[in-house]
């Protein structure tokens, strides 16, 4: 581990920008909570094409997570 004087070199100019932000809330509006009707309710309501719909339907209600709004994607390189 570094110790302070090298970080703070290496943040450089963006430091006091980089060390003091304040991160603002995600809003609870905005927060959808988990229950068998997450599609019905939070996205039938846009205008995303039907197959987009249905392959949605189908990632949520696949493997042991099925049918409790839950997805897990993990990143691929």
């Amino acid at each position: 581990m570094r110790n302070r004087s090298q970080v703070l070199f290496l943040l450089g100019d963006e430091k006091d920008n980089l060390l003091q932000k304040i991160l603002e809330k995600i809003p609870k509006g905005h927060l959808h909570e988990p229950n068998p009707f997450h599609i019905d309710v939070n996205f039938l309501q846009c205008n995303r094409h039907g197959q987009t719909i249905r392959s949605l339907a189908q990632r949520y209600n696949h493997d042991r997570l099925s049918g409790i709004s839950y997805i897990s994607i993990l990143p691929v390189d």
